[in-house]
């Protein structure tokens, strides 16, 4: 008889995507870990523009576990945003970048996103749309 593996996602911190990240950026910090267009990151580069981005999500003063509204297109700086904003204790929260509205679909059951952010810049929806959210 062989075990079978669990499907049920693990809790355990060393299995975060954060934990991956600043994980093979000590063990391989010259490697290449993301090629976008014309640019080649590297682990340790990726894992330093990610704590960059998280510091500067921390500084906003938002609750842990806050919602933050990802707008985006494919890129390296999306890719940056997403795990910064993991690193920081927040909760990413994809919205369609054509979206030029909020529809119910984009609100969490209990409550709205607390900020926004889109690459490339766009104008992000203020705390006053996200009042048609449920509260």
């Amino acid at each position: 008889m062989t075990d079978t593996p669990s499907l049920a996602p693990s809790t355990a911190a060393s299995d975060t995507i954060d934990a991956t990240l600043r994980r093979s950026a000590s063990r391989f910090p010259d490697r290449v870990a993301l090629t976008f267009a014309d640019r080649r990151w590297t682990y340790a580069a990726l894992d330093a523009a990610v704590d960059r981005v998280a510091t500067l999500l921390a500084g906003h003063g938002l609750e842990d576990g806050a919602r933050i509204a990802a707008y985006g297109v494919n890129s390296d700086a999306y890719l940056i945003a997403f795990l910064a904003t993991s690193r920081a204790g927040y909760i990413h929260v994809p919205v369609n970048y054509a979206l030029t509205g909020v529809s119910s679909s984009t609100c969490s059951p209990t409550r709205g996103p607390r900020s926004s952010w889109s690459t490339p810049p766009r104008r992000p929806l203020s705390r006053r749309s996200w009042a048609t959210c449920p509260p």
